[in-house]
């Protein structure tokens, strides 16, 4: 897909097949599935885990090697994996598809006034969505780290034990070995997924009142479409201000004018 759009000078996005949504999704399509079944299975079920196991060692100190450390983090792990099935709460307050408003609203119309105060709502939503999101896979990945750890230092056998000691101390290894697996599948999950290539994005918010479908009231550009209102943002901007972030715009965009008929800088 990213091979197959280009932006174009008015910063729109070329390419006959690309067809912007509607609606906001995740990316994948499965992701808000994934997040649900962190929060609602996974994080609650280890969350009881962390517990019990914290009951287990503080009841039965002399029979482990770092009893404190390992109720430490066994405690840590617990907190945060119930910090994740909070978050997991909110996520599913803020997304919502096409799908539920069309149940909600049957005779809805398309184009209507409605449809549109509708979109503009889920795509707020929906960025609330992403940042609740990210902060319980945080939470989640935070959680069976610490939660391996304290499980390692629970394994370790006690001084002067001498039963089985060498068993245990491989359970150790393994149990570290997991601890560690974790933390780099965790770290570069957040690395390959900061560097994912995405298709760019058109201008369609607004550089003053930052809304995607329609203008505040009292905006300067009320009544002119979000192409329109960046090509007068520019011939009203000093050119170091008049590129939206991470997209600059091209050397003779000034010169042209803009589909008002005003001239442009260059003009």
């Amino acid at each position: 897909m990213p091979g197959k759009i280009a932006a174009t000078r008015e910063g729109g996005v070329g390419g006959p097949a690309f067809v912007p949504p509607k609606w906001r999704k995740p990316a994948p399509l499965g992701y808000g599935n994934a997040i649900d079944s962190v929060g609602t299975v996974g994080s609650s079920l280890l969350a009881g885990f962390s517990l019990a196991s914290v009951i287990v060692v503080t009841s039965a100190a002399p029979e482990f090697r770092w009893p404190g450390a390992a109720v430490l983090a066994l405690s840590a792990a617990a907190v945060l994996l119930l910090a994740a099935v909070q978050f997991t709460y909110n996520t599913r307050q803020f997304l919502w598809s096409g799908r539920d408003v069309r149940d909600w609203w049957p005779e809805l119309e398309e184009g209507s006034e409605l449809e549109t105060r509708l979109r503009e709502e889920q795509a707020d939503s929906f960025r609330r969505w992403e940042t609740w999101a990210r902060w319980t896979r945080t939470a989640h990945g935070g959680g069976v780290i610490i939660l391996l750890a304290g499980l390692a230092l629970a394994l370790p056998p006690p001084r002067g034990s001498g039963t089985q000691d060498a068993l245990r101390w491989a359970a150790f290894g393994v149990a570290a070995a997991g601890c560690a697996g974790e933390a780099v599948f965790t770290t570069a999950w957040y690395w390959i997924r900061s560097r994912q290539v995405r298709p760019p994005a058109p201008q369609s918010t607004c550089p003053v009142c930052q809304l995607v479908l329609r203008h505040h009231r009292g905006c300067p550009y009320d009544g002119l479409s979000m192409p329109q209102a960046w090509a007068r943002y520019r011939q009203d901007s000093p050119p170091d201000q008049a590129s939206p972030p991470d997209q600059a715009s091209p050397p003779d965009q000034a010169s042209r004018p803009d589909q008002g008929g005003r001239p442009g800088r260059g003009g």
